[in-house]
This record gives structure tokens, C-alpha cells and sequence, in this order.
């Protein structure tokens, strides 16, 4: 897996920890459209893979929705992910006028609690 060496965004969280994340797309929607709503026939979502390129378990990202018309909102669950791993979450936004698509990436770095002081 190739972790982006700029993402847009870094996180730190712990194993267990269950939390959303909005991955803001106002800048890239033009004026007068939206983001399709996540569902059959949208490429809009999150996916997510480990650093070996390997997906993460679907049921880890959940109640995946376009919040508002420029952001998409995801619930992780840290559960069954390793601690000391990082994992690379990606959005896609597709456009309701448009077709056009954006990405977002979210680079995960999932830690156990006494690493971080």
C-alpha cells in the first residue's frame, strides 16, 4: 500500500474507540451542485485499506452518508484493527449535476494508550 505521503488529514485514535469523521468537500463542490447520496449507482463512500494495501473489513466504516452538501460522514469502529498499524480511510464525493468526483483521504494511525503520552 502506498501511504500518501500528504493526506489530507492525520489522526490518532486507539484500538476500541468508536467515532465519526466528516470528510469536508465544500471547496471542491461547484456552485449549484451537490454530493450524490451514498447507495446503489453513487460512487460516492469510504473505503479503507491497511498498510499492506489489504481492505479493511466494510463493517468498520458504517453509517456512511453525505452530511450537509459538502461533507461525507462516516462512523469507525476500532475494534478489530491492529494498534501500531496505519490505515488509509478514502471519500469519495461524486456530484449530483456533474458527475465529477472527488477524493479526500484520511490517513489512521490507531496507537495503544500507553504509547501516547
Amino acid at each position: 500500500c502506498s501511504m500518501r505521503t500528504y493526506p489530507d488529514d492525520v489522526e490518532i485514535h486507539f484500538v476500541g474507540e468508536v467515532f465519526y469523521y466528516s470528510f469536508p468537500f465544500v471547496d471542491e463542490v461547484p456552485s449549484g451542485d451537490t454530493i450524490r447520496a451514498v447507495g446503489a449507482g453513487s460512487a460516492s463512500g469510504v473505503t479503507g485499506v491497511d498498510e499492506t494495501g489489504a481492505a479493511i473489513r466494510a463493517d468498520l466504516l458504517s453509517n456512511i452518508a453525505v452530511n450537509s452538501t459538502s461533507n461525507i460522514r462516516t462512523k469507525i469502529t476500532l475494534t478489530s484493527l491492529d494498534e501500531d498499524k496505519d490505515y488509509l480511510l478514502t471519500a469519495t464525493a461524486e456530484m449530483t449535476s456533474t458527475a465529477e468526483r472527488y477524493e479526500k483521504f484520511l490517513l489512521l494511525k490507531v496507537r495503544s494508550p500507553e504509547i501516547i503520552i
